[in-house]
């Protein structure tokens, strides 16, 4: 029963009778994955997909750390003292509110940062990457605040099922302000939801 220097601490304490052993094994599990951000990109621009797929997964992650764009609760630029990626299936119901609940998350706690990684559970395509694809063009094209709002709404149940249905983005009543960059953005507006951006 004594804590030695080569004990894993995590292991001891849920062995102790006193703790219930109903933690997520995702979290609490031996097998344990982290991913290694200790590498730099071998190029800067990375439009080409098909090269992507060929580094190892130090450089893939080097890659989307590089371009990753984040949601914050302030519109200035700054440091953050943490930083959350969520990946998850936005057209599914648990990646929406996985999402939804990590920028109300953000909302609320200064000094944080989230990327968002989309990780479509069939092959992607236009159908399957909606919301994401909004999302994505809110981060490029509005200021944090307005971004994380837009997203907010875009991402309850009753817009996203709306979308899904074929209903335009600007008939969902979700006031989009979008400063214009390379993109021209107004004409998409008129487009049904599935084949926006």
């Amino acid at each position: 029963g004594q804590l030695t220097e080569g004990s894993d601490v995590v292991d001891y304490l849920m062995e102790q009778a006193n703790v219930v052993p109903r933690m997520n094994q995702l979290i609490l599990g031996t097998d344990r994955k982290y991913l290694d951000l200790t590498g730099k990109p071998v190029a800067d621009d990375w439009e080409d997909t098909n090269m992507f797929s060929y580094l190892d997964s130090k450089d893939k992650t080097a890659v989307i750390a590089k371009r990753m764009k984040y949601f914050t609760n302030r519109d200035a630029d700054g440091m953050t003292a943490v930083t959350m990626w969520v990946a998850a299936d936005f057209e599914k119901v648990s990646g929406r509110k996985l999402l939804l609940n990590a920028l109300k998350h953000v909302k609320s706690s200064p000094g944080l940062r989230l990327g968002v990684i989309d990780n479509p559970s069939g092959k992607l395509s236009e159908d399957n990457t909606v919301l994401y694809r909004a999302v994505w063009a809110s981060l490029l094209t509005q200021k944090n605040k307005a971004a994380a709002e837009f997203a907010q709404k875009l991402l309850k149940e009753e817009s996203s099922q709306l979308l899904q249905q074929g209903t335009k983005i600007k008939d969902l009543g979700i006031e989009v302000i979008l400063i214009f960059t390379h993109f021209t953005f107004e004409p998409l507006l008129d487009l049904p939801a599935a084949i926006w951006m």
